[in-house]
């Protein structure tokens, strides 16, 4: 497992403070902690889920690692549906979606075509795709946002876990992209510790009382 930090863009970093210091930010306007948190966790995945302009530090990240290594067959989680989708027009084209409401044998197809090498990676919502698949072709894992219950992202780390002898000795490598310096440090920390939701709301004020 690889911890990723990168640097929050100029945008990110814009709204980001505004939106902790007067809870709204450009056209944003959050109404009490929990929804504060939600769009404060969606700026640091991507401004662009929120109509916001700018560029998000993990998005372009993904974007080199795929230009890097176009071969390595891959899992991109987020707990974003947006985020996914929004990542699919930057994805090559061998690229399957799992999101929640799609039909079980949508699921089914897009495992079948990954696992025979018809498509080279997969963009999966945690919740969505946390459990029932098989997904162990896949050589690298990469988190885009990661939030409370642990289990759920343990659940989604076994979506690669070899099945067959002959997949054993391949690389298993997990990149959790976190933004430097922003609550979503905050919240990878407070994971490695096992703490639940409540917590990171909890602490999410403690953070910006203390701010």
């Amino acid at each position: 497992i690889q911890d990723i930090f990168l640097s929050p863009t100029i945008s990110q970093q814009k709204n980001l403070k505004e939106l902790k210091q007067y809870y709204e930010t450009e056209h944003v306007v959050t109404k009490g902690v929990l929804d504060r948190l939600v769009r404060y966790r969606q700026i640091c995945a991507d401004p662009g889920l929120l109509d916001l302009p700018g560029d998000s530090a993990k998005v372009l990240w993904l974007k080199q690692f795929i230009s890097d290594y176009p071969d390595t067959p891959l899992i991109v989680f987020s707990n974003f549906t947006t985020l996914l989708k929004r990542l699919l027009f930057i994805m090559p084209e061998q690229c399957g979606l799992l999101v929640g409401g799609m039909p079980k044998s949508a699921f089914k197809l897009v495992e079948d075509q990954f696992q025979k090498g018809n498509i080279q990676y997969v963009l999966a919502n945690i919740e969505a795709a946390k459990e029932g698949l098989t997904l162990d072709r896949a050589e690298v894992i990469v988190f885009m946002d990661r939030y409370p219950p642990v289990g759920d992202i343990v659940q989604a780390e076994d979506r690669f876990v070899a099945t067959t002898e002959a997949r054993k000795t391949k690389p298993h490598v997990i990149y959790n992209l976190v933004l430097k310096d922003t609550y979503d440090e905050q919240i990878h920390k407070q994971i490695k510790l096992n703490l639940t939701t409540v917590d990171a709301v909890n602490n999410f004020k403690k953070y910006l009382f203390e701010s």
